[in-house]
């Protein structure tokens, strides 16, 4: 009897055991539903009583050092029909407002009781279908992916198709935006059979995940800079570094590419996919201030030297004129001077006398010949020439910037920053760092390389503020002061060349707060065509500058 009761007694266990594990297991499950899978529940259950009208995938977003949005996404307006509530019959009057492929989307969506046209409209559409008043359609918004404001920085930010990086910083970190993408959506409500359920519209949607790539450029620097530019048909690039941390507050290329007609600009022959900031060219005069750095930091070259210039320097059979004189010559005049007029045979001379190797290794040092490596694939290296078996002909053309002297207006920018640091060259950069929902990285900053003594630096910022007074680049004065030197290259062969136009500067004279360097390709001279445009980008700047320091 007693073997028979635990049997039972097991039995019931055994049941009760079996029973428990079930409603621990659908425990865990409800648990799990209600814990875990929640969100993702009520999102399917949701999207199953929505039809979806229009999605746009949306990209990370370029801001400037501000956090001013530079490239990202922003609102849209389209243009949604109902049709049950739309004529055929004034297709006619609304196709002429939109564009050409609008008959054809709506012949594909003509049973969509509810349809948006996936372009964008422009403030012109929206006006002329106001206008027509007509029944069945409306104008509604979303946040499409934007190639930003009138696509400043383009050649910085680069070209995207199909939500794909294809150039500029938009390739370099299109594995970053793309990682934490978002999308924004507009949807109808639907009953149980997916029928749109009129009463109750339609709805729109955004996910914010951004990623935000954080760069050195001042949005509104860059506006001024690119305006100032297109007024004056610029051909060529402009370039701004902040003069004590040499970050890129601005950098420019002219031509543009045009967006809405990209076979125009494959074919055209200005080459406007190019970035200039970042491409190679004879310096001309520019170069001028490596040899006067080289010859006075290195205690070669007194600064109260005072040398004759008979309007060319003669070496054998060969003369080398100066342009600035009209070939007639300056006669006497200080270094100073000298820089001033950019005197050719006076600082061919210098150049002569000091070892080829002295002068390369302060271009070198200066940054000139070497990328600065600030995340474009198109940056050039630039040229310097060899230092062994150099020529006569070879040093003079080293001189004057010309013969195998290639620089970018980016290493030019860097060398005058380097000039008004004190001789501390900060190497320019582009990028801050990048945000993710997950956190932020920020970059480290390249330490500082001192590149010629500060007395020098001095000497040399108090020359270039004469070149501005009474030298070759009068026309770059601005408020408050400024220095600079003009230069002038000849690019091609003695029967066929042209001439590129420099102007590398800063502003104001005491305490500069910014470099800049205008390059003008085909320019008239350094001081003619670049420096006038130096002087309209630097007036507005520091009037920028003013509105920022003031107290709110």
């Amino acid at each position: 009897m007693a073997r028979r009761e635990e049997k039972y007694y097991h039995r019931i266990l055994f049941v009760f055991g079996i029973f428990s594990l079930i409603f621990l297991i659908l425990g865990i499950r409800l648990g799990k539903i209600q814990l875990w899978d929640h969100y993702k529940l009520s999102v399917s259950a949701s999207r199953q009583r929505r039809s979806v009208i229009l999605n746009n995938k949306l990209r990370g977003e370029f801001l400037d050092r501000h956090g001013k949005v530079l490239r990202g996404s922003r609102n849209h307006w389209y243009l949604m029909i109902q049709n049950k509530l739309f004529d055929p019959e004034n297709l006619p009057k609304l196709s002429p407002v939109l564009a050409t492929d609008f008959s054809n989307s709506f012949q594909k969506h003509s049973h969509s009781p509810l349809w948006i046209y996936p372009k964008a409209l422009n403030l012109w559409q929206i006006q002329q279908i106001d206008q027509l008043n007509l029944q069945g359609i409306r104008i509604v918004a979303d946040i499409p992916q934007s190639d930003g404001l009138n696509n400043v920085a383009w050649h910085l930010l680069g070209l995207v198709q199909r939500g794909q990086g294809l150039s500029g910083l938009e390739y370099l970190y299109d594995s970053v935006i793309q990682k934490h993408s978002t999308q924004a959506t507009v949807f109808t409500v639907n009953d149980g059979l997916h029928r749109y359920i009129p009463g109750l519209g339609f709805r729109s949607q955004s996910r914010s995940n951004k990623t935000s790539v954080i760069l050195t450029l001042d949005l509104g620097i860059q506006q001024t800079v690119e305006k100032v530019m297109d007024q004056e048909d610029v051909k060529g690039a402009v370039v701004i570094l902040d003069a004590e941390s040499g970050d890129i507050l601005a950098m420019a290329s002219r031509p543009t590419v045009n967006l809405h007609n990209l076979m125009e600009s494959i074919t055209s022959a200005d080459n406007p996919f190019i970035n200039r900031a970042v491409s190679a060219y004879h310096p001309g005069s520019i170069f001028k201030l490596v040899i006067l750095a080289a010859a006075l930091d290195s205690g070669q070259l007194n600064p109260f030297a005072v040398f004759s210039d008979p309007g060319y320097f003669q070496s054998g059979d060969i003369k080398w004129y100066c342009t600035t004189s009209n070939k007639s010559g300056h006669g006497s005049l200080t270094l100073s001077e000298a820089l001033a007029y950019s005197c050719n045979p006076v600082f061919i001379e210098i150049a002569v006398k000091l070892r080829p190797a002295l002068v390369l290794d302060y271009a070198d040092s200066f940054g000139l010949g070497q990328p600065c490596n600030i995340g474009l694939r198109d940056e050039s290296w630039g040229e310097l020439p060899s230092e062994v078996d150099l020529s006569i002909g070879d040093q003079v053309n080293t001189a004057l910037g010309e013969g195998n002297v290639y620089t970018t207006p980016l290493q030019v920018a860097s060398l005058v920053q380097t000039i008004v640091n004190d001789g501390i060259r900060k190497i320019p950069r582009l990028v801050s760092g990048y945000s993710t929902p997950n956190g932020a990285r920020w970059f480290e900053t390249a330490a500082p390389i001192r590149v010629i003594q500060s007395r020098t630096a001095r000497i040399i910022k108090v020359m270039m503020a004469d070149v501005i007074r009474f030298g070759t680049g009068k026309q770059a004065g601005v408020t408050g002061g400024a220095g600079g030197k003009t230069g002038t290259a000849q690019s091609g062969t003695a029967d066929n060349y042209i001439e590129h136009a420099w102007f590398a500067g800063f502003a104001p004279e005491e305490n500069p707060k910014y470099v800049a360097v205008v390059f003008c390709e085909q320019g008239v001279s350094g001081g003619k065509t670049a420096a006038p445009i130096f002087k309209g980008i630097m007036e507005q700047v520091i009037k920028i500058n003013d509105l920022n320091q003031r107290p709110e």
